[in-house]
């Protein structure tokens, strides 16, 4: 299995989910944690803030993964 089959996996294995946590998103993008936070904070990715705990919007973050608005 490809790196790019690997990832659809993960993608489709998270697709009930309507909100995914920073851990979820690393492995998704493949990418580290403070990564992540990175892209959040530059507002990249779209995130929200319960709490202590971030929250990303599972939708909106594959579109910005994608490059899509």
């Amino acid at each position: 299995m490809n790196r790019f089959e690997r990832a659809f996996k993960k993608r489709v294995e998270y697709a009930d989910k309507e909100v995914l946590t920073i851990a979820e998103v690393a492995e998704i993008a493949r990418v580290s944690r403070p990564t992540v936070m990175k892209h959040i904070k530059s507002g990249a990715w779209p995130a929200a803030k319960h709490g202590s705990k971030w929250f990303v919007p599972r939708v909106e973050f594959l579109q910005a993964l994608k490059g899509e608005k």
